[in-house]
């Protein structure tokens, strides 16, 4: 049996009624088999892991992936052909390539983009782009409501490119984060559910953006976080030349932390290279560029009496009070606990990169999105703007129940700020009894803040 979506071949075998007895599937690798009831209730839940779902770890520190000039890697791999992959574009090249056999190993360099000096009008009609403009299973751009959506969202854009960035602005806000369901939705289901991983974030782009007559595909590979490499899906837009767009963090152009695989005019068409390279995929750094920087030659990462100090993240923190003491609990995202006395109180300062110029408000957003599912009994206090000296951010105060039917009653309050090519996180994490008390020593310690800029 041909299952279409080039997925490949399988074996389907029958009963003698016609229902399904057996399905073997060759990619995704899966066998299924009809059982009974209770058959069904001995079996076990799979759990998806590393690189099940193209996840790795970072081998080299990169710091803030912000402050990348070029990033070189390694990739390793069996069973799928080097041709079948995309790995040079306008960002990616590659430096080395050898194949013995069905073992591939090509370093790639990424590395930093022109900018688009002439994008061209919109709607396009060219009929070479007709595939990057059509409708298939998940992406809609002949549905009403996409077509509503995309034409207010991209008012008052004049060029292809402007539009492209309205349009990844508009669907990153409206995801606020997404969601991390097992389904894939098509377009119109992510503009009426608002939910949705990277694939959604994707198919919603793609429908809006070929709903206003610009060419669209779907990008595969993998995006680098401070905490490892994640299997990521975004777009490329035509504005005269393919622009990389990822919606999710509303980050359109130019990227180091994105390492593309494979592009297609649909879902689907970018699923053999996934489940091939799960089985044998590795990828590791080979050379990290970074901006050159002032602050290095004054200042050193690390922890000094009372005062944190990141290099990167061009910040220092130093507690007020000479009774704390810091405890860095960093893996990969700078994470660093002051300890007051009291020790059923926690505070924590976290420095990460912020791709796309996200606000704290949209970056909190997400937060309380995951602590609503994460938590019981969830209440938000207080989420609104905040300033203290020179400090302007978002904050978030809410309530939640620890688990278990005893769980003690707690409450946090977050601050968070950025300055473009980085955010900041300060919270303060305590029983709700005991928890107001603290709030003048956490906002005295974010007074405390320094930017080494």
């Amino acid at each position: 049996v041909e299952l279409g979506g080039n997925l490949g071949h399988g074996t389907i075998t029958l009963g003698a009624d016609g229902t399904r007895q057996v399905a073997d599937l060759r990619n995704p690798p899966q066998r299924i088999v009809r059982c009974t009831s209770e058959e069904a209730s001995k079996l076990e839940y799979r759990t998806y892991v590393g690189r099940d779902v193209l996840m790795f770890p970072l081998t080299e520190e990169v710091g803030n992936p912000q402050k990348l000039i070029s990033l070189t890697v390694r990739l390793s791999w069996k069973d799928v052909p080097f041709g079948d992959l995309e790995l040079e574009d306008g960002r990616q090249s590659v430096i080395e390539n050898r194949t013995v056999g069905d073992q591939n190993d090509v370093t790639v360099r990424i590395g930093m983009t022109k900018p688009i000096d002439d994008p061209i009008a919109f709607p396009v009609t060219d009929a070479h782009f007709a595939s990057h403009l059509a409708e298939t299973l998940f992406i809609k751009p002949n549905d009403e409501s996409i077509k509503r959506q995309a034409q207010e969202w991209v008012q008052g854009s004049t060029d292809s490119l402007q539009a492209v960035q309205a349009l990844s602005k508009h669907v990153s806000e409206y995801l606020a984060g997404g969601s991390l369901i097992a389904e894939t939705l098509s377009g119109p289901e992510v503009l009426y559910l608002k939910q949705g991983k990277c694939s959604e974030f994707s198919t919603l782009f793609a429908s809006l953006a070929r709903s206003v007559r610009i060419p669209t595909r779907i990008v595969l590979g993998e995006r680098m976080t401070e905490a490892g490499w994640v299997g990521h899906m975004w777009n490329e837009a035509y504005v005269g030349e393919w622009v990389t767009v990822d919606s999710t963090v509303n980050e359109v152009g130019d990227s180091r932390s994105l390492l593309k695989f494979v592009t297609s005019d649909t879902v689907l068409g970018t699923q053999n290279v996934r489940f091939g390279l799960t089985d044998s995929l590795d990828i590791r750094i080979v050379e990290v560029e970074k901006e050159p920087s002032a602050i290095a030659e004054k200042w050193k990462t690390g922890i000094d009496g009372l005062s944190y100090t990141n290099v990167d993240f061009n910040c220092r923190l130093t507690a007020q009070d000479d009774d704390w003491t810091l405890d860095d609990k960093s893996k990969g995202t700078p994470v660093i606990q002051f300890k007051a006395p009291d020790k059923n109180v926690l505070i924590h300062f976290v420095a990460f990169g912020v791709p796309g110029n996200l606000s704290p408000k949209f970056l909190l957003g997400i937060r309380q999105a995951r602590f609503a599912v994460m938590y019981k009994e969830f209440k938000v206090l207080k989420n609104e703007a905040f300033a203290i000296d020179a400090i302007n951010g978002h904050m978030l105060v809410f309530q939640r129940k620890e688990k278990g039917d005893k769980g003690r009653k707690m409450k946090t309050t977050e601050y968070m700020w950025s300055n473009g090519k980085s955010a900041y996180l300060l919270n303060l994490i305590a029983e709700e009894k005991k928890h107001d008390g603290h709030v003048p020593a956490l906002n005295k310690l974010l007074q405390a803040f320094e930017s080494l800029d």
